[in-house]
C-alpha cells in the first residue's frame, strides 16, 4: 500500500505491520482512521501505527474483500465465506490494549457481531 504524504510518497508492507502485502480495499471511517481489508485480514492504521485483526483476534475470515462502515458505528466486511458486522470502536480498543505493534492481543471479545453466510440464509457465501 503507497500513500502520498507532504509531497512524498510512502510505502507501506508486512514489515510496517500489514498483515499480507495485497490490498483489498481501503476504508476511512468517520473518525479519519484508516481500514485495510487484506488477503491477511483487517488491518487499522492510527496514530501511525498498524494493528491487525484475523481470525485468531475475532475476525470471521482472513481473507477480507471490502470494508466500509454504516454510521453507526460498524464495519461491515466481505469475504469469500460471507459477510460480517463487527463494531469499529471495540477493535480501537483492542488496538490500544495491544503492546507491541502488529496483531491485536489476543482473540477480540466482542458480543455484539454478526455474520451472514450459507448458514444463515444466504445462497453463496462469497461477496
Amino acid at each position: 500500500m503507497t500513500r502520498l504524504s507532504e509531497g512524498r510518497f510512502q510505502t507501506f508492507t508486512t514489515k510496517d505491520g500489514l498483515p499480507h502485502d495485497v490490498v483489498v480495499s481501503t476504508f476511512q471511517d468517520s473518525e479519519g482512521t484508516y481500514w485495510f481489508a487484506t488477503r491477511g485480514g483487517l488491518s487499522r492504521f492510527a496514530n501511525g501505527r498498524f494493528s491487525t485483526f484475523r481470525q485468531r483476534e475475532g475476525i470471521f475470515h482472513d481473507a477480507a474483500q471490502t470494508v466500509i462502515e454504516d454510521g453507526r458505528g460498524y464495519l461491515w466486511l466481505t469475504s469469500n465465506r460471507g459477510v460480517f458486522r463487527i463494531s469499529a470502536s471495540e477493535l480501537a480498543a483492542a488496538a490500544a490494549s495491544s503492546p507491541t505493534r502488529g496483531a491485536a492481543s489476543g482473540p477480540v471479545r466482542i458480543p455484539d457481531r454478526v455474520t451472514f453466510s450459507t448458514t444463515t440464509g444466504m445462497i453463496r457465501a462469497e461477496c
